[in-house]
């Protein structure tokens, strides 16, 4: 049945691949210093952060370069990379329920996970937060195998888990969910400071590159993460209110996990439904592992997403869904294996056909009408037509510096000027829509090349072209 379920969740997310990740101008920017470490450019900082000069960890460029490397700089090859990370997710929710005795809520957990459709995005996408879901899974189910394995093998578990716990971290920092309640489920249940070593000594290998930089540039991202203190401003707390946020945060959890797209409504009934069926099933079976230790990492994951102060976004929760997803194929199991049997094979087949309704066969995040093959082919006449000075700016999304765009004209061997010389440059290639009027678009990256004339012009799909301007 996991074979069957495996090669679902492969299906779903290895379908016309390469036209439906996702490549904007996020994607081009990371790939590009991605293949910069190829070329021997290491770096100990990671992407970005929405939040001042912070940045991630990392770790997300090194897996892109070693992709890149795989399938001869490809983007596809990341991609990939992702889609083997969720599957291999799949498998392991199975195994980590399947070790604590609970094969039934296994096979129903993973089959939730490789059928979402949240899921399955991440299957098919390169994006530094899609990282949290798949190490937090991993981490659990190392920390099991710690659990259930002989001792002489226990600690190379125990090492995996806080391997797995700090590159979730790097991921995201609303991740740190992820090494706290590993941390505190190992006081709980009193393992010994020697083996509580090895799973610290995995935290410390894992965020070590981001330590290393913080060292070596006087803290750079910790202090622009206290610039962002409010300098001294009293901060208001309310117990109750922080109550109300642990389960809002817990809803949106389960409307993204398994009941996306559908009315909020239905989702808080949902999360509510699942929350009184954990209290039914734990109040019958308190000396339960599976119970015990999803439910002790889920409010160690909630209780770090709470103390955020900004809107959650769909990755910020991305460490709980594991979580999510094996409480839910706790309580289904208990469900069909008990008297009502064929009203929870009813509500889950319904849940199955639900979200595999839901799931997207069609590019929805690229510009419409746009995809990766139609960078590549826009990328390659550039290559082709370029001579001196030139530069590209993209008007289909916000990546008016057309970072997608250069990666490919990189690779080829052409170098445009950088983002900050378009006013000195004598070329300027334009991606746009037949429809817009290019010398008057309202973007610096072409009034500071103006005045300019339309040179010449290719047609490349779906009403979208490559415009030549050069300086008059």
């Amino acid at each position: 049945m996991i074979l069957l379920i495996l090669f679902v969740a492969a299906l779903l997310r290895w379908y016309d691949l390469p036209k439906m990740t996702i490549f904007l101008g996020e994607q081009g920017r990371d790939l590009i210093i991605a293949n910069d470490i190829l070329s021997g450019k290491l770096t100990l900082l990671g992407p970005p952060t929405s939040i001042s000069n912070v940045h991630f960890g990392p770790f997300y460029h090194y897996f892109n370069a070693f992709f890149l490397f795989l399938f001869g700089r490809d983007p596809i090859g990341p991609a990939i990379g992702f889609s083997l990370l969720s599957i291999v997710s799949v498998y392991l929710i199975y195994s980590t329920a399947s070790l604590l005795g609970h094969k039934k809520a296994g096979l129903i957990a993973s089959s939730l996970f490789a059928i979402s459709p949240w899921m399955v995005e991440y299957g098919r996408s390169t994006f530094n937060s899609f990282f949290i879901t798949s190490f937090s899974a991993f981490s659990l189910w190392s920390l099991v195998k710690f659990l259930k394995t002989e001792k002489k093998n226990q600690y190379f578990f125990l090492i995996l888990s806080g391997i797995f716990a700090g590159l979730a971290v790097q991921a995201n920092f609303l991740a740190a969910g992820v090494p706290l309640g590993l941390v505190l489920l190992l006081l709980y249940k009193k393992i010994s400071f020697k083996k509580q070593i090895f799973a610290w000594g995995g935290l410390f290998l894992a965020i070590f590159p981001y330590l290393a930089f913080e060292l070596r540039h006087d803290f750079f991202n910790f202090r622009a993460f206290l610039s962002l203190s409010g300098e001294g401003k009293a901060v208001s707390f309310s117990f109750l209110g922080f109550l109300g946020k642990i389960f809002f945060n817990f809803s949106e959890a389960v409307y993204f996990s398994l009941f996306y797209s559908y009315p909020r409504l239905l989702t808080v009934l949902a999360a509510a439904a699942i929350a009184f069926g954990v209290f039914t099933v734990f109040n019958k079976n308190r000396k339960s592992e599976f119970l015990g230790l999803n439910l002790f990492l889920l409010f160690s994951g909630l209780i770090v997403a709470s103390l955020y102060p900004g809107q959650i976004l769909v990755h910020y929760l991305g460490a709980l869904y594991p979580y999510i997803f094996l409480l839910t194929g706790i309580i289904f199991e208990k469900i069909i294996l008990g008297r009502l049997k064929y009203l929870g094979l009813f509500l889950l087949a319904s849940l199955v056909i639900l979200n595999l309704g839901k799931i997207s066969f069609s590019q929805k995040n690229m510009p419409e009408g746009w995809d990766l093959e139609g960078v590549r082919k826009t990328s390659f006449i550039i290559v082709n037509d370029a001579a001196g000075d030139f530069n590209i700016a993209n008007l289909l999304d916000g990546d008016t510096r057309a970072y997608t765009y250069r990666y490919f004209v990189q690779l080829a061997g052409k170098t445009p000027k950088r983002v900050e010389e378009y006013p000195v440059s004598d070329t300027l290639y334009v991606i746009g829509r037949d429809t817009e009027n290019i010398l008057n678009y309202p973007v610096w990256e072409i009034s500071s090349f103006l005045p300019a004339e339309i040179s010449k012009k290719w047609a490349i799909k779906n009403g979208i072209s490559l415009f030549k301007l050069e300086k008059l």
